[in-house]
């Protein structure tokens, strides 16, 4: 299985190796901790006025649908195995090392600069509708842009592009309605996953193209 789907050959800047493929699991379950600590702090704890973000005609035409819910949570299972399943050192170092950035641009733009949305209001009985409305107490409509939901999604997607056709291709479906999912469920505006799908892309092109691991 080889690494990288935008081939540089320049590559000036090293990296240490610090992971092996035998930490995948506590890796994944540490990182998962820690994105859950960072996030919710920052969601939490403003020391500048949120930005409000505006509405576009995207947003405006994509109702509110309870049952997204589903598919916007499954990005904590789906990307937990999917990191657990690499089976190459230099691999799980670049998507280690790429998520960490994510995590770093993500939560000194959330500190700096935090943004704000204003979610629809909805009523709905069933389950869809209950868990959508624990999530949403959970996590305050703040923390917006960019959606981390849509960076890491575009993340592992472009890190399994030459691993095999079929899981690609799984992959990307998925990762289509997630990123629906974002906006179908108005825990983020347009904005917010156009921030994140190339925030996404540029920590693959810095830590799977441009880097060197030694």
């Amino acid at each position: 299985m080889s690494s990288g789907v935008i081939r540089i050959r320049k590559k000036c800047m090293f990296l240490p190796i610090l992971i092996d493929v035998k930490d995948n699991c506590w890796i994944a379950l540490t990182g998962l901790i820690f994105f859950g600590v960072i996030y919710l702090l920052l969601n939490r704890q403003q020391l500048f006025k949120p930005y409000l973000i505006p509405l576009t005609w995207i947003d405006r035409k994509i109702q509110l649908i309870p049952w997204a819910i589903w598919v916007y949570i499954s990005v904590y299972p789906v990307l937990m195995l999917s990191f657990i399943s690499i089976n190459e050192i230099i691999q799980v170092n670049q998507t280690v090392y790429a998520f960490v950035f994510l995590l770093l641009v993500s939560g000194i733009t959330f500190f700096f600069f935090p943004t704000t949305i204003v979610r629809s209001e909805f009523e709905s009985s069933d389950l869809s509708g209950k868990v959508l409305a624990l999530f949403r107490k959970l996590d305050k409509p703040q923390n917006c842009l960019p959606s981390l939901h849509a960076s890491c999604t575009v993340l592992f997607l472009l890190a399994t592009f030459d691993v095999e056709v079929f899981r690609f291709y799984g992959m990307l479906l998925w990762s289509l309605a997630l990123l629906w999912s974002t906006m179908a469920t108005k825990q983020h505006y347009f904005w917010d996953v156009l921030a994140g799908v190339l925030l996404g892309g540029l920590a693959y092109v810095l830590f799977f193209c441009w880097m060197v691991y030694e």
